[in-house]
């Protein structure tokens, strides 16, 4: 009984920060909130190569501080991806995306840093400050490349992306940072 008491006293007060005043109850969410799938469908070859027969899963490459490159998704507003340019079905519920943020910094001392998010197409909630993915890198002449996976929702075969790139020097590279970011559909569901 001294034994369990004793176990008691030097639990209670860590298990008590659960369960003191002050602090939030844990989130829920009931299951109308989450979306089931009965087929799942993968690449057949490896996914992630940006050349060759593997560029068909890349559905955005875009850089900001280079010279020359504009294409592809723009900085600090929300997009619209069509996923079906490369298979995804217009009844897909959701999509594993590959996202790769590449950063190489110049030769001007520079903060650079960018995000990235993902939300239900057509959805009101902007939770572009709530990103999925970052990368960030204060050292010049280095480089920082951070990668991540996601199942991110899908309407009418479309995803909405949030990219935004943030750099202290405005130059473009070599002088000021290059911020890049690719996308690569790793598979679906349906």
């Amino acid at each position: 009984m001294k034994a369990l008491l004793l176990l008691l006293l030097l639990v209670a007060p860590a298990w008590a920060q659960f369960y003191a005043p002050g602090y939030a109850a844990p989130f829920t969410q009931d299951a109308s909130e989450w979306v089931e799938v009965t087929r799942m469908h993968f690449p057949r070859t490896n996914p992630c190569g940006c050349t060759g027969p593997y560029r068909g899963f890349y559905i955005a490459a875009v850089q900001h501080g280079s010279p020359g490159q504009t294409a592809g998704i723009p900085p600090r507003t929300w997009t619209l991806v069509d996923l079906t340019r490369v298979g995804v079905s217009p009844n897909a519920k959701a999509a594993f995306i590959h996202a790769h943020l590449i950063m190489t910094h110049g030769t001007a001392p520079d903060m650079a840093w960018g995000s990235l998010a993902f939300r239900r197409p057509g959805s009101l909630i902007d939770n572009s400050g709530n990103y999925h993915t970052q990368v960030a890198e204060p050292l010049v002449g280095s480089g920082v490349r951070t990668m991540d996976g996601l199942w991110a929702p899908v309407e009418n075969g479309l995803i909405e992306v949030y990219w935004s790139p943030h750099r202290t020097v405005a130059a473009d590279y070599p002088t000021g940072t290059t911020i890049a970011m690719n996308l690569i559909v790793n598979g679906w569901g349906e």
